[in-house]
């Protein structure tokens, strides 16, 4: 005898909006040959399910104990309704409204599949220094309002191509409803200008700017959640001059390594601080140094301090910035004691620092940091190291 029908209503809320959670719930329901919907609201995910008991009951354990890899279920709540016998299951509209209890999800770092895209010629996210997919890219720093859809972000002023457009309903993509999905054809660009904001026309801008900081000047460039201040770390008058300037006396500034086997050079590495330092967080970790990059009793970029902040690339673009050269300051855009510069009208608080400016024109809605995490053994606790937050910030949260 065929088991009896039924429908659960389910209620989820946590990080569930821009992580692929829907496509997610698709394709499950599908390979359980269950009947509905599901839809972004106001306060995370609803769905609607039919089919056998049984397979409801395992639809529900398999998202309590495989969600997707970047979300966070913080609540589930379920309860049977009237039956709805539809013939099929589909992601619907997304539910508007007042009421809003969402939780936000954090920008992560670009993923291992954006990276290989990033580096294969015949992508048409090749060196596309915004390529994101729902595993990665920025969430928090481009959301205007919930539910997370793309009019909803700064990228609704960026009509996608067709191209685009495709990946975004193909429900086998994943860049299915990425938000932020743009190539080169229809996404945001970069643009150089010089201290006195006059823009520079050149054929290649990054190769522009490899030539720049080569030659000791100091970039303001526009990253996912504010501007930072990028100079080569081996030239010492440069940096030199970024400490007078930024008014930083002592504490130390952060580097921005091309690749792990370069951070192995300078500093030692514990198999858990490199977990730490490539995860999709990819926070600012304190090292302790191994050797100086700059020769000299004092060093200027870490001063009298024994460790290295160092971080490794977490957008595309870091991966053009870095091309040839492989180890930059990379600080936050401000004087030492004001909050970081994210708003084009607000550059004239950096005019005095920067040579150059890299800008693009997606707008940050709200400023975002680098997260400065330090690791610390505890062999009397459970695991054998534990994260200390300096600043919990990009990767971590909101």
């Amino acid at each position: 005898m065929e088991e009896k029908s039924k429908t659960f209503s389910i209620e989820i809320e946590g990080v569930v909006q821009g992580v692929g959670f829907r496509p997610f719930i698709y394709n499950l329901a599908k390979e359980l040959n269950l009947t509905g919907f599901v839809r972004n609201t106001k306060k995370g995910l609803q769905i609607e399910i039919t089919g056998p008991e049984a397979k409801l009951n395992s639809f529900i354990e398999r998202i309590k104990t495989n969600p997707p890899r970047l979300s966070i279920i913080k609540n589930l709540v379920y309860s049977e309704k009237d039956s709805k016998y539809l013939n099929y299951f589909e992601i619907i509209e997304s539910v508007e409204g007042k009421e809003s209890n969402i939780f936000l999800s954090p920008d992560i770092s670009v993923c291992s599949d954006c990276e290989k895209d990033f580096f294969d010629i015949e992508s048409p996210y090749y060196k596309y220094p915004f390529v994101n997919c729902t595993n990665c890219g920025p969430r928090f720093s481009i959301i205007l309002d919930y539910p997370y859809d793309r009019k909803n972000t700064s990228m609704k002023k960026f009509p996608m191509c067709p191209s685009c457009e495709k990946e975004y309903y193909d429900i086998s993509s994943r860049r299915y409803h990425a938000q932020p999905i743009s190539c080169h054809k229809c996404g945001p660009q970069f643009k150089l200008y010089d201290k006195f904001l006059n823009e520079i026309i050149t054929e290649n801008i990054f190769e522009e700017l490899t030539t720049l900081i080569s030659n000791g000047n100091i970039i303001a460039v526009k990253g996912v959640g504010g501007y930072h201040l990028i100079l080569s770390a081996t030239d010492k008058n440069a940096v030199q001059r970024l400490r007078e300037l930024k008014k930083r006396d002592r504490k130390p500034f952060a580097l921005l390594f091309k690749d792990i086997n370069l951070v192995r050079k300078f500093a030692y590495l514990s198999d858990y601080e490199e977990e730490v330092l490539k995860g999709k967080e990819r926070p600012i970790l304190l090292l302790k140094k191994k050797k100086g990059l700059i020769e000299g009793d004092f060093d200027p970029i870490s001063g009298h301090s024994p460790y290295y902040g160092v971080m490794l690339p977490y957008t595309p673009f870091h991966f053009l910035i870095l091309e040839k050269n492989p180890i930059l300051i990379c600080t936050s855009a401000n004087i030492s004691g004001e909050p970081i510069v994210y708003r084009e009208e607000d550059l004239k608080r950096i005019e005095n620092i920067a040579d150059y400016f890299l800008i693009h024109n997606r707008d940050i809605e709200r400023f975002v940091e680098d997260s400065v995490v330090k690791i610390i053994e505890t062999p009397f606790l459970e695991g054998k190291y534990q994260k200390i937050f300096f600043r919990k910030s990009r990767g971590y949260a909101p």
